[in-house]
């Protein structure tokens, strides 16, 4: 069954290309106007059952035409409206042409707008009171290319700084609608209302910030013009935990701990021991059979106290220097299902060391992987520390934007200006799946039938919409980490085990933020981690 369209995220070429189908299919484009517009006053009813005066900026293109339609039936039902355009009215041309008319016919006064006349208009609102008063940002769709240039910079600047509840129409002017970069300058919406298609940018990098509350109206465009081949398979998906949860394997009575998987952590040098043991418990929350940590001897007594499930072996410096490095990890390598390295790992010849014989037996053995932190900084360094190249098609990497421009020899300001760009990147450089952690996490994955992503059959993209701001704190990717390499112990796909992870991680998040984000700690996920998780299905009994 097609997942449902508000799940499919869109460049700006597509849902330009959705929108012509529309047109094409015998909507015509001024009633697809007219319908944002209809949306956008049940939207600010809705929000706003108070409001009684509009400010509305306007655009040359149809995002303008949309707020013009709005001003006509504000206007129509007796607010106060004022439209200040950005550009001249009476070259707006097609459909934003006839809205015009229609806010005309309704007596709207309106005026092309300068800095002063914008810091007029914001000012009278201010002296009278906020209460009542919505700006509606009808200013720029997504055909921004560069940077947001004069009038619009004055004019999105002063709409930031008066502190008036903002209405954006299809997405807040000055943000990339492809990236979630902001051009220099963008609006910070209150709430936004997009329309036809969701595009990607809304979900990752600044665009969640933007956008303030995100809604969706398609305008009653006709399914199906969404399958069409003109427009392509999505750009990328929303991930949530409900579409997850049903890919966790059931377990049946007789299910025993080794058949939930062994995973084997190497984490912790010297004062990062707390990362090692988050990662390891996340593995054992997110249901593996047995926990093994490898790490410094000075953390195997606190990580016993800590968490007694997990088995700890210390690896000694003169271990790890020596020619008996590999047989001292044997005993416990022999029975992984799944690694994990990188938390606390740190980047000392010990690091190297440990982190060295672990790829190598992922390579010799064909387990699954998972790079985070430490490991994924001695990777990019692979060549001058001499590790191995890990298996292409058995990887997880999870780098946050610094670690990503490591990888790709760049700065985590260029990661962020593109994270689909940069999570493909690392995902063609290393194979498997790669992640780009964050707000709207990006997951870049191969899979039978997955979405085209730029031409490549059987990769797809994913944008996680789990999570809140309570997880910038330490210790969070440690648990995710884990998490991912649990469910890889339990024989799940690589890219389901990693994108369930991704969502579940962020979940328990929010679950463990109902007390409050502010002063969150990585450990308080552990609790929800095993409450989703551990949702009763069990298998089919004969």
């Amino acid at each position: 069954m097609p997942r449902a369209i508000h799940q499919r995220l869109f460049t700006a070429a597509q849902t330009r290309e959705l929108d012509r189908l529309a047109v094409a299919s015998g909507i015509e484009g001024f009633v697809l106007m007219q319908r944002a517009g209809a949306a956008l006053f049940r939207t600010l009813e809705e929000h706003w059952p108070g409001a009684r005066d509009l400010l509305i900026f306007t655009g040359p293109g149809n995002n303008g035409g949309d707020g013009l339609v709005l001003a006509a039936l504000a206007a129509e039902a007796g607010l106060a409206v004022e439209v200040l355009a950005l550009g001249a009215l009476d070259g707006l041309r097609n459909e934003a042409a006839r809205a015009l008319q229609l806010a005309r016919n309704q007596a709207v006064p309106m005026q092309e707008a300068d800095s002063a006349t914008i810091a007029g208009a914001l000012e009278k609102r201010r002296e009278r009171g906020a209460a009542g008063c919505v700006v509606i940002d009808a200013m720029l769709g997504t055909g921004i290319r560069g940077e947001v240039r004069p009038p619009y910079r004055d004019a999105i600047e002063q709409i930031n700084r008066s502190g008036l509840p903002v209405l954006s129409v299809d997405l807040p002017s000055g943000l990339d609608s492809d990236t979630g970069r902001v051009a220099g300058v963008a609006v910070a919406a209150s709430v936004t209302l997009s329309f036809i298609g969701l595009n990607r940018g809304l979900f990752t990098a600044s665009g969640p910030d933007r956008c303030g509350e995100l809604l969706f109206n398609r305008l009653d465009v006709p399914g199906e013009l969404y399958d069409r081949p003109e427009v392509g398979a999505p750009s990328a998906w929303r991930l949530d935990v409900q579409r997850v949860l049903p890919w966790l394997p059931p377990r049946t009575l007789a299910t025993h701990k080794g058949d939930c998987g062994r995973v084997v952590v190497a984490a912790g040098d010297d004062g990062f021991g707390g990362a090692a043991l988050l990662c390891s418990e996340a593995a054992a929350r997110g249901g593996a059979g047995t926990v093994s940590l490898l790490t410094r001897p000075v953390h195997v007594a606190p990580s016993l106290a800590r968490r007694p499930e997990v088995m700890v072996r210390g690896i000694s410096e003169a271990v790890a220097s020596s020619g008996a490095l590999l047989p001292a990890l044997l005993p416990v390598l022999q029975s992984a299902t799944a690694l994990v390295a990188g938390p606390g790992l740190g980047q000392s010849s010990w690091s190297v060391a440990v982190l060295r014989e672990v790829i190598q037996w992922q390579c010799d053995n064909g387990l699954p992987l998972v790079l985070d932190a430490d490991a994924l900084n001695l990777l990019a360094r692979a060549r001058e520390v001499g590790l191995p190249e890990p298996l292409a098609d058995l990887t997880v990497l999870t780098p946050h934007p610094g670690e990503a421009g490591r990888l790709l020899g760049c700065s985590a300001a260029e990661i962020q200006a593109d994270r689909f760009a940069a999570a493909r990147a690392i995902q063609q450089r290393w194979g498997g799946v790669a992640l780009i952690k964050g707000v709207g996490t990006v997951i870049c994955y191969p899979e039978e039938g997955a979405s085209a992503i730029a031409g490549q059959e059987g990769i797809g993209m994913d944008v996680c919409t789990e999570g809140n701001p309570g997880m910038a704190t330490g210790g969070m990717g440690d648990v995710l980490s884990g998490l991912i390499a649990g469910l890889l112990a339990q024989r799940m796909p690589l890219s389901r085990a990693t994108r369930a992870a991704v969502a579940i991680h962020g979940e328990s998040a929010d679950l463990a933020a109902l007390e409050g984000e502010r002063g969150l700690l990585a450990s308080d996920l552990m609790l929800p981690i095993h409450q989703l998780v551990g949702q009763r299905r069990r298998g089919a009994r004969s």
